[in-house]
């Protein structure tokens, strides 16, 4: 059982792949049992970042009416908790969530912001220009803005999620290249089950997503 559990890699995988249990399947790739046993109840507002710990940002771009999207992660490298810290909509134009990334970066001091290049165009482009005008090292760190395009493929060791001996993941034997959506959906699923992962139970538009 522990073998299969390890090549299923999430719980959903173990019930449809071995036990042939099929049953929750309309039920969506993140089982509401899950998100409910995330939801916690603070709210972004009165989060304040802790020391030790590591913030990352994840940008989505949209149109008007549905907006930009932005979340902060807090990560716990002790507990490997990851909990949503900060959270923006900006529905109006590309300066207004440039400024915002900008203003949630300085107060988070992130480690990494990643965005989306499905909507993104020239918007990686614009933060690299305002992190390189920049004089204060915070928001010189636009400059390293992340882009990941959702429909492409990402190269990641073989083993990966099973393994973190440094022997095994860096070696280049092992490293394969995976199609990007499912491979970062199929983490977050993993750390949903396992229960490292938390929201604030008034962020609606995460539930819902």
């Amino acid at each position: 059982e522990e073998v299969c559990r390890r090549e299923a890699r999430t719980e959903d995988n173990y019930l449809h792949e071995f036990l042939a249990e099929f049953g929750d399947l309309a039920d969506g790739v993140f089982k509401q049992v899950y998100v409910d046993a995330a939801k916690k109840p603070y709210a972004c507002e009165n989060v304040k970042p802790v020391k030790g710990a590591h913030y990352f940002m994840g940008v989505d771009w949209n149109g008007r009416g549905t907006g930009t999207r932005i979340r902060v992660i807090e990560y716990n490298m002790a507990t490997r908790l990851r909990r949503a810290v900060d959270l923006a909509t900006v529905d109006t134009c590309t300066e207004d969530s440039l400024n915002r990334i900008q203003a949630l970066n300085r107060k988070w001091d992130c480690e990494a912001i990643f965005i989306d290049a499905g909507f993104g165009f020239v918007q990686d482009e614009m933060l690299r220009k305002m992190g390189a005008a920049a004089t204060n090292p915070v928001d010189r760190k636009l400059e390293d803005v992340k882009v990941i395009d959702f429909g492409a493929t990402i190269e990641t060791n073989a083993l990966v999620p099973r393994v973190s001996n440094p022997k095994y993941i860096n070696s280049p034997e092992n490293m394969i290249e995976r199609r990007t959506k499912p491979f970062l959906v199929e983490g977050a699923v993993m750390c949903l089950e396992k229960g490292l992962f938390e929201f604030s139970e008034k962020d609606t538009v995460l539930e819902e997503q």
